[in-house]
């Protein structure tokens, strides 16, 4: 192609080879410093398109170089990160400090112990006959030295917070007493 042929005015544009589709262009854009690179606008829309896959499920994502996306939504990022940051790997790991009761009080067995405590108890504190959301579980003889019975229904009985903490059993109690 001869400068100035198809038109005759931009004589003087230069000639440029677009990076896309590598076809020849005539630069009538440039200005001063910045220099025009591609043809057209739909290969200047593609220049900065990117294909990446997806980290968790591994579907293709298109997508740009300043967004530059790593999942394809936010399920396989929130599945991802699930899976990633649990126990050791957790920014809240504390060496595995989860006291003993606490693992105990999460098991569906004890669960189902409080709520047979809570339905035989008719959901009303068996000492003042209050009811709400204050209701506790409480065992009779304590977790520490009786732990062949802390399943076991005839040891529970449900009561109230403020009842609860009148019990000789309750939190510390039993420990500061018996030493």
């Amino acid at each position: 192609m001869k400068k100035g042929a198809i038109r005759p005015d931009l004589w003087k544009a230069r000639i440029g080879i677009c990076p896309i589709c590598g076809e020849e262009f005539r630069a009538v854009n440039d200005f001063k410093d910045t220099k025009q690179k591609y043809c057209s606008k739909q290969c200047w829309n593609i220049r900065a398109r990117v294909i990446n896959k997806c980290k968790y499920c591994g579907k293709e994502i298109v997508t740009t170089k300043s967004v530059d996306k790593v999942y394809c939504g936010n399920e396989c990022r929130n599945l991802d990160y699930v899976s990633r940051l649990r126990g050791e790997n957790s920014p809240a790991w504390k060496g595995g400090k989860t006291s003993k009761s606490r693992r105990l009080k999460a098991t569906k067995q004890y669960q189902e112990w409080r709520m047979k405590i809570f339905v035989r108890g008719s959901f009303k504190c068996q000492v003042c006959g209050g009811t709400g959301r204050d209701l506790e579980a409480h065992h009779i003889k304590e977790q520490s030295k009786y732990p062949e019975l802390i399943f076991e229904i005839d040891n529970g009985v449900t009561l109230c917070h403020e009842c609860h903490k009148l019990t000789d059993n309750y939190g510390y109690k039993a420990r500061w007493i018996n030493e």
